[in-house]
């Protein structure tokens, strides 16, 4: 387990081989530290203790008794999680539900604010921006 003071972040190089391959299946979803054994060929008690460290340090949630959630990479450089192909497609597929309410709201299909409409669909839109080249910097890890 890493050295650092609990509760500050940690760097990529204060991360354990285990802690490493941890935040690898964290970032295709949740994952338990069971799962996370199995996969990575750690023994359970080790990886529960470097999924806490990882805990304590802010970089993963304990969202429900034994279920984990990352919460950043220390190895990308950005604050924010990035999400898998699949969570951007969601984004992408509810900014176009909230732009076919735009249209039919232009239209008088509906009684709904337009520019409050547009407005959730710009700030949404950003999130995904920075999300999509946040996944982008994680596949070119991946492929080096």
């Amino acid at each position: 387990m890493s050295a650092t003071t609990s509760g500050m972040a940690l760097t990529e190089d204060d991360l354990s081989p285990a802690q490493e391959q941890s935040l690898e299946l964290l970032r295709e979803g949740r994952v338990t530290a069971p799962f996370v054994a199995e996969q990575a060929d750690y023994s359970l008690q080790y990886i529960r203790e470097e999924l806490t460290d990882l805990v304590k340090h802010g970089h993963v949630s304990k969202i429900h008794d034994g279920l984990y959630e990352l919460v950043n990479d220390p190895r990308v450089e950005t604050d924010r999680r990035p999400k898998s192909e699949a969570d951007i497609d969601h984004v992408r597929e509810f900014i176009h539900g909230i732009e076919e309410q735009i249209r039919k709201a232009e239209r008088g299909e509906i009684d709904r604010n337009v520019e409050k409409l547009r407005q959730q669909r710009d700030a949404i839109a950003e999130v995904l921006e920075e999300d999509e080249q946040a996944h982008a910097i994680l596949e070119e890890d991946d492929a080096q």
